[in-house]
């Protein structure tokens, strides 16, 4: 199967490192940032405007892209309650009835919504990793080739 191919934005802000030829057909949405869905709660929703945000600023969000946002989003605010959770009650669950104590479940809720967002989180090149080998112009600043075409 090998790994998923990447999106041509992303192979052209890396300099398209390997030097394969770029799909020109591929699909062009429009850059947009949607209103949040209403069935997020308000942590989701709040996170789904911070980083919608700066992935807009950054060229990386489009109108296609709101479901992908929410999943981030419903997985940051699942990773932040079970945090909560866990500095309020402990990550181990007291020992009960002769019992071991245990993991709280709050622990494994808490670990699976992390890999889920940090997953969702290198799809966006939110991450420095995902972002290593992006190579993006300061807006306002023309790149190389503009000098070119500038005279």
């Amino acid at each position: 199967m090998g790994r998923k191919p990447l999106p041509s934005e992303i192979k052209r802000l890396r300099g398209n490192p390997g030097h394969r030829p770029i799909n020109d057909k591929e699909p062009q949405p429009e850059p947009r940032l949607t209103t949040p869905p209403s069935w997020l709660n308000q942590t989701a929703k709040r996170e789904y405007r911070r980083m919608g945000k700066y992935l807009l600023k950054a060229g990386l969000l489009t109108e296609l892209d709101d479901t992908a946002l929410a999943a981030y989003a419903v997985s940051y605010s699942r990773w932040r309650e079970a945090n909560e959770q866990i500095d309020a009650t402990g990550a181990i669950m007291p020992e009960s009835n002769g019992r071991r104590a245990k993991p709280s479940p709050w622990v494994g809720i808490a670990s699976s919504a992390l890999k889920e967002m940090v997953k969702l989180m290198g799809d966006f090149g939110m991450t420095p990793s995902s972002r290593s080998g992006l190579v993006v112009t300061p807006p306002g600043k023309p790149d190389f080739e503009d000098y070119f075409s500038l005279n």
